[in-house]
């Protein structure tokens, strides 16, 4: 059974709810209600919960939704800035290739658009598909979904025709410090480009503020526009909109 799904139990979701915003490192060290419970993974279950607060506060009350880990929420989209991807994107099927937390995922769904998401990791390609299901449930999400667990390396290979493709490259650990390249980041967005052609007729490319803007466009190649979004009075995010096609004309 995967691990989240123990995140669903009666006695385990009450305790979670009922230390929202408690201090962590000292629920921490005290001892579990009960000593079956993968303790570990509720503390970072709340911890991920205070995160959804600020980001997707909407889904504080979607039953049965279970919240990514802490790390994938920090890394997530906020609603805002994922319903403004979503605005840019418009209708047609969308595929996330780096699905993640669900929150651009989620944003596409509602505005109508097929979604196609795209994630590595099996433990989060199930909690995804389940908090998909359960965003449906909820009429917060209107549009079909599919679920592939697979590396968007290979998905890109044989995947179908999409009107968008989005993909939020994630920097690679290492000992760099400030500004750095789309090569630097996983996964490569220039690999992924060549098989895309005549596969979609838009990408649109997420990074951070840090990284060059200007080597970011020469290094994706046919950008028709750049997109630098804030959040709160911060720059969140820098969105790269890419044509295959090498053209200039408007999406469909």
């Amino acid at each position: 059974m995967d691990r989240w799904r123990t995140l669903l139990a009666p006695d385990v979701r009450a305790f979670i709810e009922s230390h929202d915003g408690a201090d962590l490192s000292a629920l921490a060290l005290k001892k579990a209600p009960d000593p079956e419970w993968d303790y570990k993974l509720i503390l970072d279950q709340i911890k991920a919960r205070g995160k959804a607060k600020v980001k997707v506060p909407r889904w504080l009350g979607v039953p049965g939704l279970v919240f990514p880990s802490a790390d994938l929420m920090e890394q997530a989209s906020s609603w805002t800035c994922a319903l403004y991807k979503a605005s840019l994107a418009g209708g047609g099927t969308v595929a996330d290739l780096t699905a993640g937390a669900g929150v651009d995922a989620a944003a596409f769904g509602g505005q109508g658009q097929r979604v196609l998401c795209v994630e590595q990791d099996s433990h989060n390609a199930s909690l995804l598909e389940h908090n998909l299901r359960r965003l449906k449930e909820a009429g917060l999400l209107s549009a079909d979904f599919e679920v592939h667990n697979a590396d968007c390396a290979d998905f890109v290979t044989a995947m179908p025709s999409c009107a968008w493709v989005y993909v939020d490259p994630q920097r690679r650990s290492g000992p760099q410090k400030g500004r750095f390249l789309f090569s630097d980041c996983s996964p490569d967005v220039t690999a992924l480009l060549p098989f895309l052609k005549g596969r979609a007729r838009r990408v649109m490319v997420k990074s951070s503020p840090v990284l060059d803007i200007a080597r970011g466009i020469e290094e994706v190649g046919g950008v028709e526009s750049v997109h630098v979004v804030q959040w709160n009075g911060e720059c969140k995010e820098v969105l790269y909109i890419h044509n295959p096609q090498g053209g200039v004309e408007d999406p469909p």
